[in-house]
Protein backbone atom coordinates (compact mmCIF):
# COMPACT_ATOMS: atom_id res chain seq x y z
CA UNK A 1 0.00 0.00 0.00
CA UNK A 2 1.39 3.45 -1.32
CA UNK A 3 2.00 5.71 1.82
CA UNK A 4 1.08 9.18 0.79
CA UNK A 5 0.83 10.77 4.22
CA UNK A 6 -0.70 13.94 5.58
CA UNK A 7 -0.09 17.76 3.85
CA UNK A 8 0.40 19.80 6.77
CA UNK A 9 -0.97 23.77 6.43
CA UNK A 10 2.73 24.73 5.16
CA UNK A 11 2.73 22.23 2.49
CA UNK A 12 -1.06 23.39 1.19
CA UNK A 13 0.31 26.66 1.12
CA UNK A 14 3.25 25.78 -0.72
CA UNK A 15 1.34 24.18 -3.32
CA UNK A 16 -0.86 26.58 -3.66
CA UNK A 17 1.55 29.06 -4.05
CA UNK A 18 3.43 27.11 -6.26
CA UNK A 19 0.28 26.35 -8.28
CA UNK A 20 -1.14 30.01 -8.54
CA UNK A 21 2.79 31.15 -9.91
CA UNK A 22 2.17 28.83 -12.76
CA UNK A 23 -1.13 29.27 -13.63
CA UNK A 24 -0.24 33.36 -13.25
CA UNK A 25 2.79 32.68 -15.82
CA UNK A 26 0.42 30.23 -18.15
CA UNK A 27 -1.97 33.00 -18.53
CA UNK A 28 0.46 36.38 -19.03
CA UNK A 29 2.63 33.78 -21.59
CA UNK A 30 5.80 33.60 -20.38
CA UNK A 31 7.91 31.80 -22.43
CA UNK A 32 11.52 30.92 -22.78
CA UNK A 33 13.00 30.35 -25.94
CA UNK A 34 14.88 27.58 -25.92
CA UNK A 35 16.28 27.02 -29.91
CA UNK A 36 14.91 28.78 -33.01
CA UNK A 37 10.86 29.04 -32.60
CA UNK A 38 10.92 25.88 -29.53
CA UNK A 39 9.61 27.41 -26.37
CA UNK A 40 8.96 26.31 -23.05
CA UNK A 41 6.51 27.74 -20.40
CA UNK A 42 8.00 28.56 -17.32
CA UNK A 43 4.76 27.22 -15.32
CA UNK A 44 6.10 23.87 -15.76
CA UNK A 45 9.11 25.14 -13.44
CA UNK A 46 7.10 26.42 -10.99
CA UNK A 47 5.10 23.49 -10.92
CA UNK A 48 7.48 20.94 -10.66
CA UNK A 49 9.00 22.73 -8.20
CA UNK A 50 5.98 23.23 -6.09
CA UNK A 51 4.99 19.14 -6.58
CA UNK A 52 7.99 18.33 -5.23
CA UNK A 53 8.39 20.25 -1.96
CA UNK A 54 4.41 19.16 -1.19
CA UNK A 55 4.61 16.05 -2.09
CA UNK A 56 2.18 13.62 -3.78
CA UNK A 57 -0.97 14.87 -2.71
CA UNK A 58 0.36 18.67 -3.15
CA UNK A 59 1.08 17.56 -6.37
CA UNK A 60 -2.54 17.11 -7.25
CA UNK A 61 -3.14 20.33 -5.39
CA UNK A 62 -0.25 22.27 -7.59
CA UNK A 63 -1.70 20.72 -11.07
CA UNK A 64 -5.42 21.53 -9.89
CA UNK A 65 -4.69 25.04 -9.60
CA UNK A 66 -1.79 24.96 -12.52
CA UNK A 67 -4.36 23.25 -14.57
CA UNK A 68 -7.23 25.61 -14.24
CA UNK A 69 -4.84 28.38 -16.36
CA UNK A 70 -5.83 27.46 -19.60
CA UNK A 71 -8.12 24.97 -21.08
CA UNK A 72 -9.43 23.19 -17.92
CA UNK A 73 -11.18 20.14 -19.29
CA UNK A 74 -7.77 19.24 -20.49
CA UNK A 75 -5.13 20.66 -18.55
CA UNK A 76 -6.48 19.77 -15.02
CA UNK A 77 -6.59 16.05 -15.25
CA UNK A 78 -2.83 15.86 -17.23
CA UNK A 79 -1.65 18.37 -14.70
CA UNK A 80 -2.84 16.38 -11.32
CA UNK A 81 -1.68 13.06 -12.38
CA UNK A 82 1.87 14.66 -13.55
CA UNK A 83 2.60 16.50 -10.67
CA UNK A 84 1.00 13.19 -8.66
CA UNK A 85 3.70 11.59 -10.39
CA UNK A 86 6.29 14.56 -9.40
CA UNK A 87 5.69 14.74 -6.19
CA UNK A 88 5.64 10.85 -4.94
CA UNK A 89 9.05 10.02 -6.98
CA UNK A 90 10.71 13.26 -5.94
CA UNK A 91 10.33 12.13 -2.32
CA UNK A 92 12.04 8.52 -3.27
CA UNK A 93 14.97 9.84 -4.46
CA UNK A 94 15.66 12.61 -1.58
CA UNK A 95 17.30 9.70 -0.07
CA UNK A 96 20.70 9.38 -2.68
CA UNK A 97 23.69 11.90 -2.59
CA UNK A 98 23.79 14.80 -4.34
CA UNK A 99 24.95 14.11 -7.77
CA UNK A 100 22.67 10.69 -7.70
CA UNK A 101 19.75 12.66 -6.92
CA UNK A 102 20.96 15.43 -9.85
CA UNK A 103 20.99 12.90 -12.13
CA UNK A 104 17.70 11.08 -10.72
CA UNK A 105 15.98 14.55 -11.23
CA UNK A 106 16.69 15.06 -14.81
CA UNK A 107 15.13 11.50 -15.48
CA UNK A 108 12.54 12.64 -13.50
CA UNK A 109 11.51 15.79 -15.32
CA UNK A 110 11.96 14.02 -18.53
CA UNK A 111 9.43 11.47 -17.84
CA UNK A 112 7.20 14.13 -16.10
CA UNK A 113 7.43 16.14 -19.00
CA UNK A 114 6.48 12.81 -21.62
CA UNK A 115 3.56 11.72 -18.96
CA UNK A 116 1.93 15.27 -19.31
CA UNK A 117 2.23 15.34 -22.79
CA UNK A 118 0.56 11.68 -22.91
CA UNK A 119 -1.99 12.68 -20.37
CA UNK A 120 -2.88 15.67 -22.23
CA UNK A 121 -2.60 13.74 -25.86
CA UNK A 122 -5.06 11.32 -24.50
CA UNK A 123 -7.27 13.49 -22.64
CA UNK A 124 -7.66 15.55 -26.17
CA UNK A 125 -8.30 12.57 -28.05
CA UNK A 126 -11.20 10.62 -26.09
CA UNK A 127 -12.68 14.24 -26.02
CA UNK A 128 -12.39 13.92 -29.23
CA UNK A 129 -14.25 11.05 -30.16
CA UNK A 130 -16.71 11.68 -27.14
CA UNK A 131 -18.03 14.66 -29.17
CA UNK A 132 -18.23 12.71 -32.65
CA UNK A 133 -19.91 10.26 -30.84
CA UNK A 134 -22.44 12.16 -29.22
CA UNK A 135 -22.78 14.17 -32.06
CA UNK A 136 -24.29 10.72 -33.22
CA UNK A 137 -21.16 10.40 -36.04
CA UNK A 138 -20.35 6.47 -36.18
CA UNK A 139 -16.58 6.38 -36.03
CA UNK A 140 -15.92 2.92 -36.87
CA UNK A 141 -17.27 2.81 -40.22
CA UNK A 142 -16.71 6.44 -41.91
CA UNK A 143 -16.38 6.21 -45.66
CA UNK A 144 -14.41 9.44 -46.10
Amino acid sequence: MIDFGYLRPRQIGIAAAFGAMGAASQLAGIMIPVAGPICIGIMEIFVMIGAALSGPIGGIIVGTIDGLGSVPLVNVPAHMVTELFMGYFYKKIWKFSRKIRALLWAVLVANTVYLHGCSRSCIVIHCLVRSDVLAGNDIHNRSD
